[in-house]
């Protein structure tokens, strides 16, 4: 930085804000002549806050509510719980991308039966997620070492499993895959990788990522080698993969909920997009999700009356009834004699 000063002592230097456009100072065309002029070194103090510093509004030419919308048709929802009014950020949790569609096009964010524009933010990080393999052994196929991971939720977008073995040397071919069942209840396997050789002869290959090429259906997967004429390939813990994607937004003080899990639904549009750069650049509030209530499907809570079996006291209440009707039909039917005729 050059810059003429007229006196010795103490300037400031600002800092910290990315809307602003860049400076264009006219004694930019003297600059190459300042070069050949003595100057002084200057030394900056320690950054310190701007005690005039106000937060600005967000956006102030695009409005916090989009229009109006029927939420019949989402299964779940979760209440977005923020710390403070303003840009929030809130990243999708492993519930909400299980159970979203792929293209996320289902993610509703409502407050007071309103949309609250958002936009989509797909990032390079992804989150990690630590699995403990147990033996799945077939018996009648006892050269083929296969091993089962547990996931926390079915359906969880995972893009890489990361295995790993104490064995010392060998040469494998790798496969991950899931069992899924079909319509006639019949168990077929569903491939999520190509097969992978991984081979060891020392410490640097204790570990072998798979990249996947399908998510998984289901909440368990299973990766298995066949070890030929040597000894099984021992098993470490495994470390999957998926995807950090957050939406950004504007909000208030007041209650908002994220709705997801719907279909045949089409992809919002919302005019906040053409100032995603902006909103991308700007302070961000850190927003969370509360758990998850599983809705009626006409958009409302799951009670006793409504669940995804018709509820509890309903069905009791059916019961009853119907004990009643047969308990009356048995009481209007001729008594049967004690003795028989003579």
């Amino acid at each position: 930085m050059n810059f003429h000063a007229r006196a010795p002592g103490n300037y400031v230097v600002l800092t910290g804000n990315a809307n602003v456009a860049a400076p264009d100072y006219d004694v930019a065309q003297f600059v190459a002549g300042w070069r050949s002029l003595p100057g002084n070194s200057v030394a900056f103090s320690p950054a310190e806050l701007n005690p005039n510093y106000q937060r600005p509004r967000l956006l102030p030419e695009t409005p916090l509510l989009g229009a109006a919308v029927d939420v019949s048709k989402w299964k779940f929802r979760k209440a977005v719980l923020s710390p403070a009014p303003g840009v929030q950020e809130l990243e999708l949790d492993q519930e909400v991308l299980a159970s979203t569609n792929r293209g996320l096009s289902d993610l509703k964010l409502v407050q007071d039966n309103r949309q609250v524009p958002y936009i989509i933010e797909r990032s390079s990080l992804s989150r990690l997620l630590r699995l403990t393999p147990t033996e799945d052994h077939d018996p009648k196929i006892p050269r083929i070492s296969r091993w089962k991971l547990a996931l926390p939720v079915p359906a969880l977008p995972l893009q890489r499993l990361t295995v790993a073995s104490p064995t010392a040397l060998f040469n494998r071919t790798l496969q991950l895959f899931e069992f899924t069942i079909d319509g006639r209840g019949e168990r077929s396997r569903r491939n999520l990788s190509g097969a992978e050789t991984w081979y060891r002869t020392s410490d640097d290959r204790a570990e072998l990522t798979l990249q996947l090429k399908a998510s998984p259906i289901g909440h368990e997967l299973y990766w298995e080698t066949d070890n030929g004429d040597n000894a099984s390939l021992q098993a470490g813990n495994a470390v999957a993969e998926y995807p950090v994607i957050r939406l950004l937004f504007g909000a208030d003080t007041n209650p908002l909920h994220l709705y997801y899990g719907a279909e045949d639904v089409s992809a919002p549009r919302y005019d906040l997009a053409l100032v995603s750069p902006r909103l991308l650049n700007e302070e961000k509030q850190t927003a969370t999700l509360g758990p998850a209530e599983v809705l009626h499907p006409r958009g409302r809570g799951v009670s006793l009356f409504s669940g995804p079996s018709g509820g509890i006291i309903l069905w009791t209440s059916l019961a009853v009834v119907v004990g009643a009707l047969l308990f009356a039909i048995a009481k209007l039917l001729p008594k049967q004699s004690d003795s028989d005729p003579t």
